[in-house]
């Protein structure tokens, strides 16, 4: 019944007027009575069927409709009367009724290197346990940036992510280190690097990291992965433990070409971890003097709708400086533009959760 109303006593705001049988992407809310579409070229999210949500969630498929005719769950209805849940929308439901349990565990990805990954990381992390949140640090990086970030030496580490992905049986727990109030590390040295040839032959080497948190998961809210510059083992073991993916992009011209492969990587990984999505990018190294950067920002906006966050990180001669002296943004200039920006991007995170 819903699939061959017409979108007249809700106009959309494209002006579409289009049967739902017609449309590319409708969805049905029954809340307000009115529909809730995309339209073609909009980023479309990974959906699952009825019964796939059902199986997710333990109750029956019938629940499974009540809740969508109750407006609990946002769905796409079908010519054919079925109904499809993008992931986005369940975790949304899960989220809301507590069916999501544990932390959030963000991998900070993008395969270019020198977008900003290992200062979104820290300065980030750093901001959302100003905030309260229990914040657990991973630097997955041989290059140790996120280790030299927080003033740490990364030779004078005993234990640090080779050794969680050399032992994940073990736990994690032996590496972590606190580096600040409710902010925990588990550091890097440059011995990673041998990880992608030494685990190549191992047994489910991509969930390696995966296996060695799983203890100590329950201690923190928030999980925040700095993956290296490449989509290789290191990148694909943070992509399995992670609920979802953050990229920091770049705003240069072409910053969106890159996108279609770890998209596919992303897709290709959530064949064993169906939950993992893309929640945000994050517009980076932005110069409002540079008459080139609005428009660049508006076109990875118009490329990529829904996805990118409001906040855009700023070129602020601070935030190396702050990276050169082995302290946050916050630590070292907390009325910084920098700083400002990423205690707007916390509470966009925090908000989206």
């Amino acid at each position: 019944m819903y699939a061959t109303t017409p979108c007249t006593d809700h106009v959309c705001e494209m002006g579409c007027s289009t049967l739902l049988t017609d449309m590319v992407f409708p969805f049905y809310n029954s809340n307000n009575g009115h529909t809730i579409h995309k339209h073609e070229g909009d980023s479309v999210a990974k959906v699952l069927t009825t019964s796939e949500v059902a199986e997710r969630l333990g109750i029956s498929g019938e629940s499974v409709r009540r809740y969508i005719r109750e407006g609990l769950i946002l769905a796409q209805e079908t010519a054919g009367g079925q109904f499809r849940i993008t992931e986005d929308a369940l975790l949304a439901y899960q989220r809301r009724t507590g069916g999501v349990s544990g932390p959030r565990v963000i991998a900070i990805a993008n395969q270019k290197g020198g977008v900003g990954k290992t200062t979104t990381t820290v300065n980030l992390g750093t901001e959302l346990a100003q905030h309260g949140e229990r914040v657990l640090l991973i630097d997955m990086d041989p290059q140790a940036h996120t280790t030299r970030h927080l003033g740490l030496v990364p030779y004078d580490m005993e234990y640090t992510t080779y050794d969680v992905l050399r032992y994940p049986k073990r736990g994690a727990g032996f590496a972590v280190r606190a580096v600040g109030p409710n902010l925990d590390l588990i550091p890097a040295r440059l011995d990673l690097a041998a990880a992608e040839r030494e685990l190549a032959a191992v047994f489910d080497r991509d969930r390696l990291l995966k296996t060695a948190l799983a203890p100590i998961l329950a201690d923190y809210s928030m999980v925040l992965i700095d993956c290296p510059p490449s989509l290789g083992t290191l990148t694909f073991n943070a992509f399995m433990a992670a609920t979802e993916v953050m990229v920091p992009m770049q705003v240069e011209p072409f910053a969106v070409q890159g996108m279609g492969q770890l998209q596919e990587t992303i897709e290709a990984v959530q064949a064993g971890n169906p939950q993992l999505h893309i929640s945000g990018i994050i517009c980076t190294m932005y110069d409002g003097r540079n008459s080139l950067h609005p428009a660049i920002a508006e076109q990875i906006r118009a490329a990529l709708p829904q996805q990118v966050f409001v906040t855009t990180i700023p070129r602020n001669i601070r935030l190396p400086e702050a990276t050169g002296a082995g302290q946050s943004i916050q630590q070292y200039d907390s009325t910084s533009s920098g700083a400002l920006a990423y205690a707007a991007l916390a509470q966009e995170v925090l908000t989206r959760g």
